[in-house]
């Protein structure tokens, strides 16, 4: 999608599904907020589910396809942990810890995750969008 500057902007657990029983390929469904990148009047639209989206929608700035990698790196963080990174009792809690986006990268360390795996995480969970890794520097991380 990001090669055709198409975001998503609702990636969440409940929008990835195994294409069929026999395969672990996943599909993407819920493309009511896709936009593409060059639909510049969308692109300041906040959207998203709070505790996946990226922080620079919450703040109300610019964006691009990198904040469906922190919502990915949000997945990724889930599957691997088995917590979500951004937990609060209130949805104002939720909103106000996911777009100050501290992440604790202590518990990937203490569950003895490799470097390799840390550094795939900080690079899609990076704060600053200008920073943070994109699709094909993802798929190109040395993790994999």
């Amino acid at each position: 999608m990001h090669s055709r500057r198409i975001i998503h902007r609702d990636l969440k657990p409940d929008n990835v599904i195994f294409k069929d029983e026999d395969t672990i390929e996943v599909g993407l469904v819920d493309l009511g907020f896709a936009t593409f990148e060059a639909d510049y009047d969308k692109l300041f639209k906040r959207c998203g589910t709070p505790g996946y989206v990226a922080p620079e929608i919450l703040a109300d700035q610019p964006y691009d396809c990198k904040v469906d990698i922190f919502s990915c790196g949000v997945i990724l963080y889930i599957l691997l942990t088995g917590r979500v990174p951004f937990y609060g009792k209130s949805l104002k809690e939720i909103v106000k810890k996911n777009t100050e986006a501290n992440i604790n990268f202590a518990i990937l360390k203490k569950e003895n995750f490799s470097k390799s795996t840390i550094s795939l995480l900080k690079g899609m969970l990076e704060k600053n969008p200008s920073q943070r890794i994109s699709a094909k520097e993802a798929l190109n991380h040395e993790c994999f």
